[in-house]
């Protein structure tokens, strides 16, 4: 978080991913919304991420992908993220961060369905809104996948896909502890491109890009 704050308050928006995600097709386009502050995934695997709410799912959104845009609302709320991880020494930082988020009242918080739902906030017909809420809004669920490199779960994210007409943009190999297990998911669905040095690390040679994308 405190890495994401630095580069929020030097103006620039971020766009965060986690070590074990693999990203298939460019997610910029799916960051298109002018109106949507913070763009996230979540933990529901595919397709149950459609329901998914943000006062009511008890699962959290999911800080390991995510699009934030640097303002003054979204500094704040960093600001005050970082500020409550001592308050929660049990806690990791995916879970303080969505306590606070969810109880933001400096600033409001405007949770939509959808960031779809982002273009009907209207400058001219929703001027108290813009520019005083922080509008989140999760991104879809299979397009922007979570624990689905496991099993049973990659069938219902390909049916899910399918159904949808749309193609994945990221894999999250979460709900595997270790990274032995994550490496593996990823190598056995075709995800993962590095090699192996002399000297044991994965600095060796890797393929510039995915041969054919299972999804």
């Amino acid at each position: 978080m405190a890495a994401v704050l630095s580069i929020l308050q030097l103006g620039y928006n971020v766009v965060f991913c986690d070590v074990d995600i693999a990203i298939v097709r460019d997610p910029m386009p799916y960051f298109r919304y002018p109106n949507a502050d913070y763009m996230h995934s979540h933990n529901l695997i595919c397709p149950r991420g459609d329901e998914w709410r943000f006062r009511t799912t008890p699962d959290e959104g999911n800080t390991g992908f995510y699009y934030v845009r640097s303002n003054e609302r979204t500094i704040k709320l960093w600001h005050h993220a970082l500020g409550n991880i001592s308050k929660y020494p049990a806690l990791d930082d995916q879970s303080i961060f969505w306590i606070v988020l969810r109880g933001s009242m400096n600033p409001p918080v405007l949770p939509l369905l959808s960031c779809q739902d982002s273009l009907s906030l209207s400058p001219t017909h929703n001027s108290s809104l813009i520019g005083s809420y922080l509008v989140s809004c999760p991104l879809d669920g299979c397009v922007f996948s979570a624990g689905a490199l496991r099993g049973v779960a990659y069938i219902m994210l390909r049916d899910g896909l399918k159904r949808k007409k749309e193609k994945a943009c990221t894999l999250h190999a979460n709900y595997l502890k270790g990274n032995e297990r994550k490496k593996s998911a990823l190598a056995i669905h075709g995800y993962w491109l590095a090699s192996k040095a002399p000297d044991g690390t994965w600095n060796g040679p890797c393929q510039r890009y995915v041969p054919k994308l299972p999804l």
